[in-house]
């Protein structure tokens, strides 16, 4: 049987009545989140159906019309509202502005399309059931095409099951009875799509739409579930919520101890897995200790602290009951609370207080407490005693305080007081504290500002500590650092008034220290040089002969710690090459401990020339001994040997020849004998003795005075036979032959000759001596005695003493001439000292 268009569209106006009245539950509660979203599924449900009962009671084209563009907006208004009552109960509140600019914008161009669509037919065209603008056959009056249709069916569909995946989700998340809820709501989508699906896509031969029909029906499941349960009521949802997100571990036990509902965090905690309804408590808390757990939960909200061992760690818990309802009967709430931190933090601030305590016993420190209204300061007794008050004499007030404190330091305190209360800052004051009967002591005060609770300074809490020791040594370092201060400018224009350039470097060729000297070099001040670079600074690194190797020198005395001495060439700022004696030594400075190298560079250029020099001179005086010797054996061979026959024929003649005539001839040849003897001792006296050995000293002088003994001196020997020196004996003979004839020849008979030893600090031979009590030289003339040529007697050959020195100074000795005890001379040889 056909049912006729009227009828049908009368069950659609009171379908549609009946809608509107399910809008009451979402009215009285309009307030609660998710009444809106039910509210506007509820009203685009009801435009639906009215839209439908419209078209099935006229019969004019274009008040079909009119009604189907009201039935796509009641399409749209349902879905959407589906959509937003998923987003408000699975609490995504977040999402539901952006969701409405979204779809809003989407509805608002629809209907623009639909209003206008006799002008662009974009949306749909008349059917073959529209006669002569008269609706015929209701199924085909309007037709929509294809790419319009389309798109609406894929959006309504996908804000339907958008809805509807929220609603699974949350049911899968939640337990208890807001899972049951869950289910409750996604039920309500089966015969919402099922009545839609019919109708798009024809499975039932209906000649008339049902899809509203199934929105219709899921309306008063909606309400129940919504609005009977309270399940949008923001206190038992924020409170569920809250529940299952709670740090702590909430745990909801029914009368016989079974557990009903837990959430994440007690999950977690006892490793319950999502089978725990209706677990034995027992066996839910089998971590606890059984009797310290049912001790604890045995008596209404009691509050008892547990220990559980976690993953094989000890973690505390605060575990506290309460009764489920008015009557304990019905069941008990079971909270624990991890306190493992705070357990810890008390452990370390009890560790801290002593500590503390320790500290304030230790270092004299006090505690003051200092109220701003009342004005009443109270101090422990260690404060009293840093202020020289005895027990009983501390008047409690500002006065007691200030009483102590010089006038000086209490002005900057009171400052400091005055800030500190205005800003809330952190009070920190060091000042001096005068006790009567004491010496002047330093305190240092800390504080804090406490506030009432109109926000206005209440009270200053601190501490004050004795630091008189602390500023003692605090002067004693400025003093040392003055007296260090004062030190390195001393040494600092010692070192600038070194001639030679002194430098201190680093192994990155900084330079740490210099000289004005050094600085001179690169035409720099020492004050520029330092801190620089060398290799940065020098304009023409040629300037040192090779630079590599310049400082490969310092950087291997750096790392391997040991001096070197080299020469080097460097061009001074006027372009003078210079040559330089520059010394290394591993260095480390004072104040950080790095590896440096000292250097000192001693010009040597005007040594080098003087070395020269002495070369030459050297070079010209070997040059003039050969001319000597070569002299002296002329003189020895050429002369000599005529002498001989001289002296051979008058003695031939003395017989025969007055002795007037033949004593000077002789005379004449025995002093050119003697001089020619005299020549050749002096040509060898100043060659150095190079291979000296050990010789007894009383033995040489024996051997001397036979040689020389005359009848009218007398020698008197003072020296030990165990006496040696190291010395040519030969010509340490000479020596003494030429000083005792010397005595004898140039002194009035009788005359007496000492010869002894001279001792040096220690008591050691450091030399000989030889005097005699003749007539002795003036003192003016006693520096020219040891000249060639010098003599006080006409026979003489004027070599004698010069001879002597020769030969004393070829030793690497000394031989000076004074006044004897006696009035004559007395020659000292120091054979300790180089000449």
């Amino acid at each position: 049987m056909v049912i006729d268009a009227q009828t049908v569209g009368g069950l659609q106006l009171v379908a549609g009545v009946l809608a509107l009245t399910l809008l009451q539950p979402a009215v009285n509660n309009i307030d609660t989140p998710g009444s809106k979203g039910y509210a506007l599924l509820t009203v685009g449900t009801a435009l639906w159906m009215f839209s439908l009962a419209w078209a099935n009671f006229v019969t004019n084209y274009t008040l079909v019309t009119f009604g189907y563009h009201f039935l796509v907006l009641g399409t749209e208004l349902a879905t959407v509202g589906w959509l937003f009552l998923a987003l408000f109960t699975t609490n995504r509140t977040n999402l539901v502005r952006h969701t409405a600019v979204v779809v809003g914008a989407g509805i608002v161009l629809l209907q623009l399309l639909l209003w206008t669509n006799p002008l662009h037919s974009f949306m749909y065209q008349s059917g073959p059931g529209v006669v002569g603008g008269v609706v015929r056959n209701k199924n085909q009056a309007i037709v929509g095409t294809v790419t319009w249709w389309w798109l609406h069916v894929a959006a309504s569909y996908l804000l339907v099951i958008a809805g509807e995946a929220l609603l699974v989700w949350e049911r899968f998340r939640s337990t208890g009875i807001r899972r049951k809820q869950f289910s409750w709501l996604s039920l309500t989508f089966v015969p919402l799509f099922a009545a839609s699906v019919v109708s798009t896509f024809g499975l039932v031969d209906v000649p008339y739409n049902v899809s509203s029909f199934g929105f219709l029906l899921a309306l008063p499941f909606l309400a129940v579930g919504l609005f009977r349960t309270k399940l949008l009521d923001i206190v038992p949802v924020a409170r569920r919520t809250a529940i299952a997100e709670l740090n702590a571990a909430v745990v909801t036990l029914d009368e016989q101890d079974r557990v009903v509902d837990a959430n994440r965090r007690a999950r977690e905690l006892f490793d319950s897995g999502q089978d725990y309804v209706g677990t034995d408590a027992r066996k839910f808390f089998g971590l606890v200790r059984e009797d310290v757990f049912y001790r604890a939960i045995d008596s209404d909200s009691a509050d008892t602290e547990l220990t559980v061992s976690v993953e094989g760690q000890q973690r505390h818990f605060s575990i506290s009951t309460a009764p489920v309802g008015e009557q304990t009967t019905q069941g008990r709430v079971v909270l624990l609370y991890d306190i493992t931190s705070q357990k810890q933090r008390e452990k370390k601030l009890k560790e801290l207080n002593t500590r503390f305590e320790l500290a304030l016993e230790e270092t004299e420190t006090g505690v003051w407490e200092w109220n701003l209204k009342t004005g009443e300061l109270v101090w422990d007794e260690t404060s009293k005693r840093l202020f020289g008050y005895d027990a009983g004499e501390f008047p409690g007030d500002f006065a007691g305080f200030s009483d102590r404190i010089p006038e000086a330091d209490l002005q900057r305190v009171e400052e400091q007081i005055d800030h500190v209360i205005e800003t809330g800052d952190q009070y920190r004051a060091e000042f001096r504290v005068q006790p009567p009967t004491e010496d002047q002591r330093w305190i240092q005060a800390r504080g804090i500002v406490e506030y009432d609770g109109d926000g206005k300074p209440e009270q200053l809490l601190g501490i004050q500590t004795d630091i008189t020791e602390h500023k003692e040594r605090e002067e004693e370092l400025r003093e040392r650092k003055q007296e260090i201060g004062r030190a390195h400018e001393q040494l600092r224009q010692i070192i600038d008034l070194v001639p030679d350039p002194l430098f201190v470097k680093n192994l990155d060729d900084k330079v740490l220290l210099s000289n004005e000297s050094n600085a001179a070099l690169h035409g720099m001040t020492a004050e520029e040089l330092e801190g620089q670079r060398e290799f940065e600074i020098e304009p023409n690194v040629k300037n040192i002969e090779n630079f590599d190797q310049y400082r490969q020198r310092e950087k291997e005395v750096i790392e391997t710690g040991k001096a070197m001495t080299s020469e080097e060439e460097l061009l001074n700022p006027d372009g003078e090459t210079r040559s330089f004696k520059m010394t290394r030594i591993p260095f480390k400075t004072s104040e950080t401990g790095e590896d440096a190298v000292l250097g000192y560079a001693r010009d040597v250029t005007d040594l080098k020339e003087y070395e020269q020099e002495l070369k030459d001179t050297k070079r010209m005086l070997e040059q003039s001994n050969e001319k000597l010797e070569q002299f002296a054996g002329v003189v020895s061979h050429d002369l000599r040997n005529p002498l001989n026959v001289i002296k051979g024929r008058m003695e031939l003649l003395r017989p025969d020849a007055p002795d007037e005539h033949v004593g000077p001839i002789l005379r004449s040849v025995n002093r050119m004998e003697a001089m020619i003897e005299d020549l050749l001792t002096l040509s060898q006296a100043g060659e150095s003795v190079n291979a000296p050995e050990p010789v007894s000293l009383a033995t040489v002088v024996t051997d001397s005075w036979e040689t020389v003994s005359s009848d009218d001196v007398e020698l008197k020997v003072d020296i030990a036979d165990t006496v040696e020196l190291e010395a040519d004996g030969d010509r340490l003979q000479h020596v003494f032959e030429n000083l005792f004839r010397n005595a004898s020849e140039h002194n009035e008979p009788p005359v007496t000759i000492r010869v002894g030893t001279l001792s040096g600090e220690t008591g050691s031979v450091s030399g000989f001596f030889i005097t005699d009590d003749g007539d002795g030289i003036p003192e003016a003339d006693r520096e020219e005695v040891f000249e060639h040529g010098y003599t006080t007697n006409t026979d003489g050959t004027g070599f004698g003493l010069s001879i002597v020195k020769e030969i004393i100074e070829a030793h690497g000795w000394a031989i000076s001439l004074t006044e004897s005890d006696a009035g004559g001379l007395r020659f000292e040889v120091h054979t300790s000292c180089q000449n």
